[in-house]
């Protein structure tokens, strides 16, 4: 749950750089996107897919399976295996971010775009980024309440309660 709650937060701090900063921290924001989508299929990968053995070598000595093979074990169980987004469209995404994170042509090419200090980001560009992180970051309060639920179903409407109040009004509960 540790790591998809990193990827929320991944996604909120995305969020707000994008929404406060406009333009000037895009790029910013997008060099999160990649850690975000990594820490988002680790998580699921733990709750769907991860055998004792497997949990034990991460949490001992940081040791995880390839990508292909987490993916594979993610999607052979449900939600993902009737939405195989780890194999599909979230791959693709996260090779086109590689560039973001680790400076790359993505990320230069915007800010040689303008003779002004900042970068110069297409307004299509930022919208469809937003989505992406936004869905990331809802899948994984999603999957976060799912996990919950296994264990604490209480705690689980506690957590689905809190998160709803923050997206309703902006805010987190108390």
């Amino acid at each position: 749950m540790a790591l998809l709650a990193a990827a929320y937060d991944d996604a909120r701090a995305a969020t707000l750089l994008i929404g406060n900063y406009g333009p000037d921290l895009v790029g910013s924001a997008l060099s999160l996107v990649r850690p975000m989508n990594e820490k988002f299929r680790r998580g699921c990968w733990f709750f769907l897919g991860a055998t004792e053995e497997q949990a034990d070598a991460f949490m001992q000595k940081d040791e995880l399976p390839s990508t292909k093979t987490m993916v594979e074990a993610i999607e052979a169980e449900g939600p993902f295996n009737q939405f195989p987004i780890f194999s599909e469209q979230f791959q693709a995404g996260i090779n086109h971010l590689h560039s973001f994170t680790h400076g790359g042509n993505q990320i230069a090419i915007p800010y040689l775009a303008t003779n002004e200090v900042g970068a110069s980001y297409l307004d299509n560009d930022i919208f469809y980024a937003l989505e992406s992180i936004e869905a990331i970051g809802m899948t994984a309060v999603l999957i976060t309440i799912l996990v919950a639920g296994e264990s604490n179903p209480e705690g689980a409407q506690r957590a689905l309660d809190a998160f709803g109040s923050e997206f309703a009004f902006g805010e987190p509960s108390a």
